[in-house]
């Protein structure tokens, strides 16, 4: 009866571990993953009637892209 009951807790144990590094790895495939879109740095400037445009030297500021990866 002790003999099935460590064999039982040590198959156990070893499928933990296993559950924990499929967990893992799973994790860092998912975070992995590029977008497939091509995206540029800046966008082009915010033009509001009634006010100056921003001035970057002699063109109009683009404004940077500001993406949130969740």
């Amino acid at each position: 009866m002790l003999g099935q009951q460590q064999a039982s807790l040590r198959t156990g144990a070893v499928l933990f571990a296993l559950l924990m590094l499929f967990a893992d790895i799973s994790g860092g495939v998912l975070s992995a993953t590029t977008p497939t879109t091509e995206t540029s740095e800046y966008e082009p400037p915010i033009l509001v009637e009634g006010l100056p445009p921003l001035m970057c030297g002699e063109e109009l500021c683009e404004r940077p892209t500001r993406h949130i990866d969740r």
